[in-house]
C-alpha cells in the first residue's frame, strides 16, 4: 500500500519515505519533535496556517510568522542567499487554506529550499507543505514539487477510514530527524541493563511506534480501487468541486432577502475566478433580514 500511495503522488520509494500517522496533526507533531533545528535554527510559518502548525512553534527555539504578503513578497525577490551556518530551520505552509479554499503556490516549495528565506538568519532551509486540505480533491506531483516534508489525511481524500494519515519524507532531507524515543518493533535490538539500542535502517520502521493501524490501511485499497474503476482522476475531481464551490458562491452572493438585505456574508480571498489560486471551499455565514446572523445551530436544523 505504501507504494501505491507514492504512486498516487506520482514519486516512489526512492525519493520519498512514507510513515503511517493517526493523521495530519500527528505528521506535524512528529516533524516538530524530531526536527533538529539547535539554538539557531527558525521555524517560520504562515499566518494562514491551522492549530496544529501553530503548535509546532513550541518545540523551536525561535519562531516566527510570516502573512501571505509578506511571504509573496520574500518569494518574489530574485536575489538568494547562498551563504548557510551550521544550523536548519523550517517553513511550514499549507496548499491549501482551511478556512478561505485559498491555494497557495507550490513553487515557493523550490524557494525556500533555495534559500528565500535566508534574510532572517543564513542557516539551511526546509520546506514542509501542508497538503491535507490540498490532496482531498486536487494533484499533488510530487515529481514537480519536492517539498522535505507532506502531511495528509486519507479521512480527507475518501471519507475513511477515519485516524489515519501519512507524514512523507524526502528522503534526502531524512537526516535532519533525530529520534529519540524508541518503542515497539522500531529497533533491532535494545538492551534492559545497558543504555543501548539500534535503530531499524528504513525510515518508517524507525518513526512507526508500536502497531501500525493496518486494518484501516487495508481499507484504502477500496479507495484507490474505486477511483481507478471510475477512471475518475484527481484532476477530474478537482475542477468538479471548484465548479459547484463557485456555483455556490455566486448564488450566495445573489441571493437577497425581500427588503434587498443579503442573505449571507462570505469569507473569501479570491472572487473564485481561478482554480488555481482557489480549492472547493465556501465559507460563509447566513443572516436574517435584519442583518443579524443566524447561528450555526439553527443552520444545521435546515440541512
Amino acid at each position: 500500500m505504501r507504494f501505491r500511495i507514492l504512486e498516487h503522488f506520482n514519486t516512489n520509494s526512492d525519493e520519498y519515505s512514507l510513515i503511517f500517522t493517526s493523521g495530519a496533526t500527528a505528521s506535524l507533531k512528529l516533524v516538530a519533535e524530531h526536527f533538529t533545528f539547535d539554538d539557531d535554527g527558525i521555524f517560520a510559518y504562515l499566518s494562514d496556517n491551522h492549530t496544529s502548525v501553530l503548535g509546532m512553534r513550541e518545540f523551536a527555539p525561535n519562531s516566527t510568522a510570516l502573512t501571505p504578503n509578506e511571504a509573496m513578497e520574500a518569494f518574489s525577490i530574485n536575489n538568494k542567499y547562498n551563504e548557510e551556518g551550521n544550523a536548519s530551520s523550517l517553513f511550514v505552509y499549507p496548499g491549501q487554506c482551511n478556512f478561505s479554499g485559498k491555494k497557495y503556490p507550490l513553487s515557493w516549495i523550490r524557494e525556500v529550499q533555495r534559500g528565500a528565506l535566508a534574510w532572517m538568519k543564513p542557516t539551511k532551509w526546509y520546506c514542509m507543505l501542508d497538503a491535507a486540505a490540498l490532496v482531498s480533491t486536487n494533484v499533488l506531483d510530487l515529481s514537480k514539487y519536492k517539498p522535505d516534508f507532506v502531511c495528509v489525511s486519507f479521512y480527507k481524500i475518501f471519507g475513511y477510514p477515519s485516524g489515519l494519515g501519512a507524514l512523507l519524507v524526502k528522503n534526502s532531507s531524512a537526516h535532519v530527524l533525530k529520534k529519540k524515543y524508541f518503542g515497539g518493533g522500531t529497533v533491532l535490538m535494545a538492551l534492559s541493563l545497558e543504555q543501548k539500542h539500534v535503530l531499524r535502517n528504513q525510515l518508517h520502521e524507525r518513526f512507526e511506534d508500536g502497531t501500525v493501524p493496518f486494518l484501516s490501511i487495508m481499507a484504502l485499497k477500496h479507495g484507490f480501487d474505486t477511483l481507478q474503476r471510475l477512471s475518475v482522476t484527481m484532476r477530474v475531481i478537482s475542477h468538479h468541486t471548484f465548479a459547484l464551490a463557485r456555483y455556490v458562491y455566486d448564488s450566495l452572493k445573489q441571493m437577497r432577502h425581500n427588503n434587498g438585505e443579503p442573505v449571507a456574508v462570505l469569507y473569501h480571498d479570491s472572487d473564485f475566478h481561478s482554480i488555481d489560486s482557489q480549492g472547493g471551499i465556501v465559507n460563509f455565514n447566513l443572516l436574517r433580514d435584519t442583518g443579524q446572523y443566524v447561528g450555526y445551530a439553527e443552520v444545521s436544523l435546515f440541512v
